[in-house]
This record gives structure tokens, sequence and C-alpha cells, in this order.
């Protein structure tokens, strides 16, 4: 396809998967805390229950905006710069070679 195809591949795949995983990382607690809360409003839930619930949402909450939040922030912005690099990289990779197959036609 182009010159340098190989390696647009990688950085492609590289900061997709980058990607992905900071959406993996913000999901995951979300999905967690969301549970709890479900589970709390449920009225078959004991005090002890409760209790334990209410001591785990708010350590998940305190990981989720401590830890959570700012690594997926940090993955999604390096993922978006590889994919954003990736794609300039081989726009120029294409207009370079063919500015190379234009020369050696003149």
């Amino acid at each position: 396809m182009f010159h340098n195809g190989r390696r647009f591949t990688v950085l492609f795949i590289i900061g997709a998967v980058i990607l992905v995983t900071g959406l993996i990382v913000q999901w995951y607690p979300n999905s967690i805390v969301d549970g709890m809360k479900e589970r709390l409003k449920q009225s078959d839930v004991t005090v002890d229950e409760r209790n334990q619930l209410q001591g785990a949402l708010a350590s998940w909450s305190v990981w989720q905006i401590t830890l959570f939040h700012p690594l997926s922030s940090l993955l999604f912005a390096v993922g978006i710069i590889i994919l954003v690099y990736s794609v300039i990289q081989g726009i120029f990779s294409i207009v370079s070679s063919y500015r190379v197959v234009r020369k050696e036609e003149k």
C-alpha cells in the first residue's frame, strides 16, 4: 500500500489497544460502583450487609476518583496521540512515496 505500512499498522494497533484499555479502566470501576448503589437500594439488604456495602462503596468511589479516572484519561490521551501520529505518518509516507514515483517518471 505505501512505503512504511508495517510501522503504520503497528502504531495504529498499539494506539487502539491503549485506547480500549483506557475505556476498560473507565468502565470497570463505574460498573462496580453502580452495582453497589443498586444493591443498596434493594429492600432485602440487612444492616450488616448495608454497612459493608457502604464501606466498600466509599472505598471504590475514592479509588475511582483518585486512580481510575486519571489513569483512564491518560490512556485515552496517549492512545489518541498515537493514533493521530500513525495516521499523519501514514499520510506523509504515502505523499513521499508518490513524490519519489513522480520524480522517477520524469
